[in-house]
Parts: C-alpha cells; structure tokens; sequence
C-alpha cells in the first residue's frame, strides 16, 4: 500500500468512528431511562433515573479519543458505571466497536507503511500524530480510541464491579534500590546511582511495576439467570457498561471499602519517579487520584 493510500485509509476510519460515536450519543440520550455512576454522591449501586447531565458524563468517557488537560500521557480516563438502554443504543454500540477496531488497524497500516520506507518509529508515531491532528483529533489517545466498549445483551442478574486496582507498587529500601541499578548500564542509571546518595537511609522508594499502566484494571463479574448459559463470567469495565434494559434492572455491587484501601495505596506517590531508569517514586503528602 502506498503511503497516500494509507493517509486515506487513516482519514477515512477517523470519520466513521466520528460519525459512529454521534450516532451512539445521540441513541443512548434518548433510550438510557436509567444509570448508575461510581461518583462522590452515590453512597450505594443503585440505578437512578437518568438525568441529562449523567447521561452526558458518561458518553464522554464512553466516545474519548484525546488526552484532557493535565491527563498523564501513559494514563486513560476511567469511570465505573452502567446504563440501561434499548437495542438502538446497543446496535449503535456495536457499530462504534467495530469502527474503533478499524481505526486501530488504519493506524497500524500506516505505520507499516512508513516503515517499509525506511522511517524510525518515533518518526512513523510523529507522522500518524500529525495526520490525526489534520484531521482535528490534536490530543489522539489511543488506549481510549481502541477500547472496545463493554456490551451486556441480554442482562446479567447481577454485576458485581471489583472496585479500582490501584498501580503495582513495590516499596524498596536505599540498598534494594542499588541492588536494582546494579543490572543497569544506561545513562539515566548513573544519574540515579548519584542521586541516591542525596537520600537519607531510611527513605523507601516507590518502584511502579513494569507493564501494568496500560493493563485494564476495572472488571465486573456477572451472575446470569439459569436460562443464560455459556455467557462470560467477567467483563472489562474501566467505561460504563451499556446493558439492555428488560424492565427487570440488575442488581449492582460495589465494594467501596475496597476503592478506599486503593487510594491510600497510591495517594503517596510523587508525581514524576525520582529514579527514572527503575520506575522509583518518593512518597509525598499529595493525595493521588482515585
């Protein structure tokens, strides 16, 4: 494929995810009747007539594409959740799905091409920035363009969300720390061999696991009527799920203790790694987000 064939390719998937994600806006404002979302006002899961303002928040998440202000670049915008809606909402879910997938792969196309001419990666991610911002997506996300969004057709009895992971840390002492750079032989792990130094003995530093950031970390398990069979036990759930509403609403659980011990978790965490090369973060008095 020549590289004006791909660029075509491109433009054209971002205009069908563009067009899907209004007709999902605009199907789920006029069926979602009812709501439930994880928010400081909510004490218990409990679906509540679904006002505009929700309905909104919600399909915000639900059809992000770009990073907001002061978004952590290796982060996703979260929000648990679920909508009851009707068939049109769902079929417009589906199409929207299938139009993410292809954005995905207009993306991935590109790059090949890019690369078949000789380009480095950071210059074949440069280029499919730059097209994707002609195209007036400036802040391109694309943890939250390739999501696939969670479908529940027909409803569960019940959905029980496992609350929010929070990251994979690991305290370390001064010496664990060294013992980790030991391995190393990059620049950026000489700098921070000295910059242990300036730390006094008993600091402990916060080392973030490798390959956890971009992990979903939200899932929902489901418990099915007896006439349900062979349907999934669990579902990602990082975006609130868009269920069928039967008339017959599921019930919904929530473990909050558990979201809370999460936060502490993490609250301590500065918001750059004091030691780069090893994902090391000092503790700081900033609480983190939830």
């Amino acid at each position: 494929m020549e590289f004006a064939a791909a660029k075509t390719e491109l433009a054209d998937a971002i205009s069908k995810f563009q067009r899907c994600a209004g007709s999902l806006r605009s199907a789920v404002s006029l069926e979602c009747d009812s709501i439930w979302l994880d928010d400081a006002v909510t004490t218990s899961p409990v679906f509540q007539p679904a006002t505009q303002d929700a309905i909104e928040k919600a399909l915000n998440i639900l059809t992000s594409c770009q990073y907001a202000d002061g978004q952590d670049g290796r982060a996703t915008k979260k929000l648990v959740g679920c909508l009851l809606v009707g068939h049109k909402s769902l079929d417009a879910a589906r199409s929207f799905n299938a139009a993410k997938a292809a954005l995905k792969q207009a993306s991935i196309q590109l790059r090949a091409v890019l690369a078949a001419a000789g380009e480095t990666p950071a210059k074949q991610y440069q280029e499919t920035i730059s097209i994707l911002a002609s195209l007036g997506i400036d802040r391109f996300c694309a943890n939250e363009a390739y999501r696939e969004l969670p479908l529940l057709d027909p409803a569960p009895a019940r959905i029980s969300f496992t609350g929010k992971a929070s990251r994979s840390v690991q305290n370390v002492t001064i010496a664990q720390a060294e013992k980790l750079l030991d391995g190393l032989t990059s620049e950026q792990s000489k700098l921070d061999r000295a910059k242990l130094a300036n730390l006094s003995p008993d600091t402990v530093i916060a080392v973030v696991q490798q390959g956890n950031v971009k992990k979903p970390v939200l899932k929902a398990n489901l418990q099915w009527n007896a006439a349900d069979i062979g349907l999934p036990g669990q579902i990602h759930s990082a975006v609130p799920i868009l269920c069928l509403d039967t008339g017959i609403a599921p019930a919904l659980r929530y473990p909050r203790q558990a979201k809370k011990r999460n936060r502490v978790a993490d609250r301590t965490l500065a918001d750059t790694p004091y030691l780069p090369s090893i994902r090391g973060y000092l503790h700081s008095d900033k609480e983190g987000e939830e």
